[in-house]
């Protein structure tokens, strides 16, 4: 098959069935401006302001391919541990780590599979972060 009909068809194949990333972050101007970038890119968002809100996505049977979530969350569970929550009732949820702050040191060492993005970056490197870990996902 030549190479431009591989490409093609992974395009076909992701546009009829996009991933589906949970964003969550209290800032609702970031929240809207992450779901706006990855909806373009191609993906299905969903969105809560907390952990709360994203648990309960968490544990519904929607699909979910990957989190990204900041991690000075309120209401008094941050983004690690959502995080590890998270990657205990799905397993092989991809999860993107996103911080302004020094919190992103700490699960450095958690030996989990979480990419970190400290604020502020680019929006290409948001899509491409996200695009590298649903490589396999999708």
């Amino acid at each position: 098959m030549p190479v431009s009909a591989t490409i093609l068809e992974r395009v076909v194949a992701k546009a009829s069935n996009p991933a589906t990333i949970l964003v969550v972050d209290d800032e609702e101007a970031i929240r809207l401006l992450l779901s706006e970038v990855l909806t373009e890119a191609g993906y299905r968002v969903l969105e809560a302001p907390d952990a709360s809100g994203a648990l309960t996505v968490v544990v519904s049977n929607a699909r979910l391919d990957l989190l990204i979530t900041d991690i000075g969350l309120p209401g008094g569970m941050d983004g690690h541990r959502l995080a590890a929550l998270a990657r205990q009732m799905r397993e092989d949820l991809a999860i993107v780590l996103i911080s302004g702050h020094g919190e992103i040191a700490r699960d450095q060492q958690s030996g989990h599979d979480m990419h970190l993005l400290r604020k502020p970056f680019l929006m290409e490197e948001l899509t491409s972060t996200v695009s590298h870990l649903l490589s396999g996902a999708v």
